[in-house]
């Protein structure tokens, strides 16, 4: 059996593949800020802009357990707290947004961005 780590470093190297693809470039990994872990800081070339990455991964598709599933208010609730602290502890006044990446085994599912738009 896998362990849970071994499966979200494996998930983070796959987002961060899909990402650096589409030309983000990686800033940081496994932040810890306060309580909380930001799990990739990255940077969109394209728009200019820090993005705060969640990944999401599970090992294999399953019909009623999808990476998304773990993406409830407390995890987006501590996220946007952890995104604001390490904004505040920087002085970063540029702009950021956040997403959460989706991995399935070895292949990203989805990739939504700026998910604070509307919090």
């Amino acid at each position: 059996m896998t362990s849970k780590i071994s499966i979200g470093q494996r998930g983070e190297a796959v987002a961060l593949s899909y990402l650096r693809s589409r030309g983000y470039a990686l800033y940081a990994q496994n932040v810890q800020v306060g309580y909380g872990e930001v799990d990739l800081l990255c940077y969109d070339r394209t728009k200019r802009c820090l993005v705060f990455v969640e990944v999401k991964t599970r090992s294999r598709p399953h019909a009623n357990f999808s990476p998304a599933s773990n993406m409830h208010y407390r995890k987006r609730k501590n996220l946007y707290k952890a995104m604001q602290r390490w904004i505040a502890e920087h002085d970063y006044e540029g702009s950021a947004r956040t997403d959460v990446v989706y991995v399935i085994g070895e292949k990203v599912t989805a990739h939504h961005q700026d998910i604070f738009s509307d919090f």
